[in-house]
């Protein structure tokens, strides 16, 4: 097998990133990108996706659809056995979706611990009036009225010694 000289892989290299910018190219890509759905083939992310080379043809715009596989960045890397180092945008946004999934959570538990009062509060106002309280709602039921939009009613606290019926002319 011959080798190759640096120039001949410095000129084969050069051609090979003109043809990639080439219509010819884009054209074999975006088929391979629309076979594979638009997802990567070994994971199904649909981010950042890259058509990868099975197999290079002798001659470049040759390629069959069996030649080429769709792949994200991380499983690109992975397939030549090279680490993937995360840029800075893929960093930010990954921190932005972690930071939004946190707002999400934090959202919700607030919303299930004032549920929780809500109906703390109830049993015990059914207790002073001599009544049988409602049992405790469990996590599962808490949250499932999160996700019917369902939030806790803000109770007024009024002093029961205190007539209330002058207040509601004032306010």
């Amino acid at each position: 097998m011959l080798k190759r000289s640096e120039e001949e892989k410095a000129e084969r290299r050069a051609e090979y990133r003109r043809y990639l910018k080439g219509r010819i190219w884009q054209a074999i890509r975006g088929a391979a990108l629309y076979r594979a759905g638009h997802k990567c083939e070994w994971c199904q992310g649909t981010e950042r996706l890259q058509v990868h080379h099975k197999k290079y043809p002798d001659v470049l715009g040759t390629e069959t659809p069996e030649m080429l596989q769709v792949l994200c960045d991380p499983c690109h890397a992975e397939r030549h056995g090279q680490p993937y180092l995360v840029t800075k945008q893929d960093a930010t946004q990954r921190a932005e979706r972690g930071a939004r999934l946190r707002e999400y959570r934090s959202e919700e538990k607030q919303a299930v611990r004032g549920l929780r009062k809500a109906a703390r509060m109830a049993r015990r106002a059914a207790r002073k009036k001599g009544k049988r309280a409602k049992p405790t709602p469990s996590n599962a039921q808490l949250l499932a009225r999160v996700e019917r939009g369902e939030r806790p009613k803000r109770q007024r606290r009024v002093c029961p010694d205190i007539d209330t019926s002058s207040l509601k002319d004032r306010y």
